[in-house]
């Protein structure tokens, strides 16, 4: 395994340009709970994750070979594991779970990875647990499971629909310990994030093999709808690329903290297209969870100041 690194400053590598890739795979990330509970409308669940993900493998691989002309070349099969399990489960799992439970579900269940991933970082990867990061952790779990309760309470999520969830986290959460791992080898997010996209269409595709819906395959899907299946491929491209460019610099529990931060972007898309009630504990869920995410660059900020 690697030394650690401070994240200050890898390898020359500043942490704003980590952060704004984070910001915007994030904002990418709350979008696509709406999107894909809109696609479950006009295509099934085998369908729709098939359709992101092969989706987002083809255009990852033309950015790359036709348009840059990368070299195509991995250190390591770890990206063809990373691929398995996100997007692949991952992605099965929250189109899964939005199609029984509510949307903003789908956007702040992540919460929880505030907690896990500086444990995991630190048994695993030996990365260092902070103090502002552990604190940032306590209000973003706080903040996912009062929103949870919530939820719960008006009818609009269904244990089932947040266990499915739940496993996405899971599956997550070890995709990342290993995204880690090769962003410090030095291996060049586009070529991981087109080999993780390349297996995960392996995956997509045997499960819509076995789960063939009845008639044609997409037939429910027309011009009008496509811009919608569009943005599924979008929002499945762009974060993961992003994300493994942001794991070259921060530590896993830093990355972990941005996870809540799709639960205000999520829950406003979700009010918007789909009328869903927002509650005042859903307000002060949200801002608990910004609060959680905050924390380290506030601590930061502090510590430079004083």
């Amino acid at each position: 395994m690697t030394p650690y690194a401070p994240p200050h400053k890898t390898r020359g590598r500043p942490l704003y340009k980590a952060t704004l890739a984070m910001l915007c795979a994030i904002m990418l990330w709350a979008s696509s709970g709406s999107a894909s509970k809109l696609a479950l409308d006009y295509v099934t669940v085998p369908e729709g994750v098939a359709f992101r993900i092969v989706g987002a493998a083809l255009l990852m691989w033309f950015i790359g070979l036709v348009v840059l002309r990368k070299s195509y070349r991995i250190k390591s099969p770890r990206p063809l594991v990373m691929g398995v399990l996100e997007p692949g489960l991952v992605t099965f799992f929250i189109m899964a779970g939005v199609s029984q439970t509510s949307a903003v579900n789908a956007a702040v269940v992540w919460g929880i990875m505030p907690v896990t991933q500086p444990i995991l970082g630190r048994l695993v990867l030996g990365e260092p647990i902070r103090s502002s990061v552990a604190v940032g952790a306590v209000l973003a779990v706080c903040g996912t499971a009062l929103l949870f309760f919530t939820k719960q309470q008006d009818g609009s999520g269904t244990m089932t629909g947040d266990l499915l969830l739940l496993c996405a986290v899971g599956c997550a959460s070890v995709n990342q310990l290993l995204a880690r791992v090769v962003a410090k080898a030095e291996q060049n997010p586009l070529v991981t994030t087109s080999y993780q996209l390349l297996t995960a269409s392996v995956v997509a595709s045997i499960f819509l093999a076995f789960n063939l819906p009845e008639g044609d395959l997409y037939a429910g899907v027309d011009v009008s709808t496509s811009l919608l299946l569009l943005a599924l491929i979008t929002t499945t491209a762009g974060p993961f690329f992003l994300y493994n460019y942001a794991m070259q610099t921060m530590t896993v529990g830093r990355v972990s903290l941005f996870a809540p931060l799709s639960g205000p972007i999520g829950a406003i898309i979700a009010t918007a297209v789909f009328d869903e009630p927002v509650h005042a504990f859903v307000v002060v869920a949200v801002l608990m969870s910004l609060g959680g995410a905050l924390c380290p660059t506030l601590a930061a900020r502090r510590t430079k100041q004083a």
